[in-house]
């Protein structure tokens, strides 16, 4: 099938970007990848009267590291993240996460700022950002203000992001360099959406665990950072009491149902991957505490 007739822009600063989005009348709608946006346009699902793309904005794309942050742009593709030494070496879990959305050619054209965006809540990218505590720029004509994550998704395919406004960057915190990171997800086929996905991010001191951060996607209008994951702070860190989190947090998310998966279906899935996902991370903390890396 073929869109329906827009009208195409491809401005090439993003004053010009911010602009049009300030005076065009209609749908106005933002491309980048197009990963999402452009098959929803061939179904005719999305009709917009006015397509912006930012390709052409280079401000926006790429990888930038701070004393206090990493600094991804907003047009920074998938692959870009999955492969970048930096982003390996400061926010593995970033990279990981990236490493798991689709395929190839799919990572090569598709952007942070665009999954982050559209809000998909069984994608990896909102996630990440919500466990990195990742803090959005947002442009328009009257500015620019920052967001932090866990304030930008209000639910499915629903942000904080206003119709004038461009997402430009992502600037996530660097994390303690002893930490340990590990993701995972279940889907029916490799590259699919997945049905959940679990993150962890700890650290550990004298066997127990120091810090610990449980998220998941899939299982909720948004992505879901567990509060019962906050309990493991100083517990050991041994087999029982991952077990005993994972069932925990397994009864602590209310899964959505999507007819992918039954809501028992998910929690058995949840605990599973956590079980799996929160040993790695441990193991990967304790070799980043010994001196090494993950």
């Amino acid at each position: 099938m073929k869109p329906a007739p827009f009208v195409y822009h491809a401005p090439t600063s993003l004053e010009k970007a911010v602009q049009l989005l300030d005076e065009l009348e209609g749908d106005v709608k933002i491309t980048a990848g197009g990963q999402s946006l452009l098959p929803m346009m061939n179904l005719r699902i999305a009709r917009p009267d006015h397509l912006v793309d930012l390709r052409f904005l280079d401000s926006l794309s790429g990888v930038k590291l701070t004393d206090t942050h990493l600094v991804v742009g907003a047009t920074t593709t998938h692959r870009t993240i999955e492969t970048s030494p930096v982003v390996r070496r400061v926010a593995p879990l970033l990279s990981e996460m990236a490493s798991n959305i689709g395929h190839i050619p799919i990572r090569e054209r598709g952007t942070i700022g665009g999954s982050v965006s559209l809000a998909d809540p069984t994608a990896e990218f909102p996630l990440a950002s919500v466990m990195l505590d990742a803090e959005m720029t947002l442009s328009s004509v009257r500015g620019t203000r920052t967001v932090k994550a866990d304030q930008f998704f209000h639910s499915a395919l629903q942000t904080e992001l206003a119709e004038d406004e461009i997402l430009t960057s992502l600037a996530f915190p660097l994390a303690d360099r002893h930490s340990g990171s590990a993701f995972m997800e279940f889907s029916r086929r490799k590259g699919d959406f997945c049905i959940v996905g679990v993150a962890a991010l700890v650290s550990v001191r004298d066997g127990r665990f120091d810090t610990a951060r449980i998220g998941l996607c899939g299982v909720s209008d948004r992505p879901f950072l567990s509060k019962v994951a906050e309990q493991l702070s100083g517990e050991p860190a041994n087999e029982a009491t991952m077990t005993r989190i994972a069932d925990a947090i397994s009864a602590e998310i209310e899964p959505m149902t999507d007819g992918r998966a039954e809501i028992a279906d998910r929690r058995d899935i949840a605990r599973a991957l956590i079980k799996r996902t929160l040993p790695l991370a441990h193991e990967r903390a304790f070799v980043a505490a010994q001196g090494g890396s993950q």
